[in-house]
């Protein structure tokens, strides 16, 4: 399941991307911040979440907190084609990534990160706050709410916004091996026993393509 971020930054950061990519003509990009997909163009989002989740994982291990620039092969695209993946660490935890063919240069690719992400450094520092929380700075929420998760069915993606951060990896673990079609007993059945330790969850899943969890304690319902 594809994991993305909100950040309250989004704009400034979709900005950001746009003015990174048009420095060398690239239609595939995607901003990570703390592994979770802030930004990205819509060509980028065309991309099927399986694609998406295998480039940013193979983006974060290559460049290793630096730079990498890998060939990669993208079914969606072409069978036979083989495009370039750089990735470029902005900070600790922020990765800009792009797909493209030969040109330009890993040392171009560097040249324009550095002039198209320094002058919006301070905006890249807030979103790692912001995308850990995925929720407005000013939303109150009740404190019972452990954290919720928005799932796309379609997308096969995931925002999951920590309240308590302890907490995600939890429920994203939950959505994950659960799928639409699932009963709740089915998925009760598929989920509960290894990932919570043999204690029955309380789930409250919908046959929407679209929906809310909210996980207080060991019970996830719509929100």
């Amino acid at each position: 399941i594809l994991r993305c971020g909100q950040a309250s930054e989004e704009a400034a950061l979709d900005r950001a991307l746009a003015a990174y990519l048009a420095k060398f003509t690239c239609q595939y990009g995607c901003l990570l911040v703390a592994g979770r997909r802030a930004a990205a163009s819509q060509q980028w989002r065309l991309l099927s979440a399986t694609e998406q989740i295998l480039l940013g994982h193979l983006a974060l291990a290559a460049a290793d907190g630096g730079s990498a620039d890998v060939p990669v092969y993208i079914g969606s695209l072409s069978k036979t084609l083989v495009f370039r993946l750089a990735a470029v660490t902005l900070l600790p935890g922020v990765c800009a990534l792009c797909v493209c063919g030969g040109q330009p240069t890993l040392t171009d690719i560097l040249r324009h990160a550095e002039a198209a992400w320094t002058p919006v450094s301070g905006v890249l520092c807030q979103a790692l706050g912001s995308v850990q929380r995925s929720l407005p700075d000013k939303l109150n929420l009740d404190p019972n709410i452990d954290c919720l998760c928005y799932r796309d069915a379609a997308a096969n993606s995931c925002i999951v916004s920590a309240i308590r951060p302890a907490s995600a990896p939890h429920l994203l673990r939950l959505i994950a091996h659960s799928a639409p079609q699932f009963s709740e007993d089915q998925a009760a059945d598929a989920v509960a026993a290894p990932l919570l330790a043999r204690r029955k969850m309380q789930l409250g899943w919908s046959l929407q393509d679209c929906a809310c969890y909210a996980v207080r304690g060991d019970s996830c319902q719509l929100y």
